[in-house]
């Protein structure tokens, strides 16, 4: 029974350390929304971190720190000028959190 617990309790440690990781990162991107492209804003995100985001494709940025992974995603913008983001946590290999928002960014 105290093993089941304990279990418990890591995992719901490690989901609320992740989910705090990716609502940091969200918050950093809304207080750069207003760089000018994508790539500013990732400029602006990666000068007040001391880790930071490497693309691996059009849309996705990547920063690593130990065994912690943080995706970012910003895909184009909708009819409506608004980009959706999505923000994912990985400690060893699996998600440990996934959280999505859009933002006007540019202006």
């Amino acid at each position: 029974m105290f093993l089941q617990s304990s279990k418990t309790i890591t995992t719901s440690d490690d989901i609320i350390n992740a989910t705090y990781i990716a609502q940091k990162e969200m918050e950093s991107i809304y207080k750069y929304r207003t760089a000018p492209t994508r790539e500013a804003l990732i400029d602006e995100l990666n000068k007040q971190s001391t880790i930071p985001f490497v693309a691996t494709n059009e849309d996705t940025w990547l920063k690593q720190d130990n065994t912690i992974h943080i995706h970012l995603t910003l895909k184009k913008p909708d009819d409506l000028g608004l980009t959706p983001i999505i923000i994912k946590v990985l400690e060893d290999g699996k998600e440990k959190s996934k959280i999505e928002n859009r933002y006007k960014l540019g202006g």
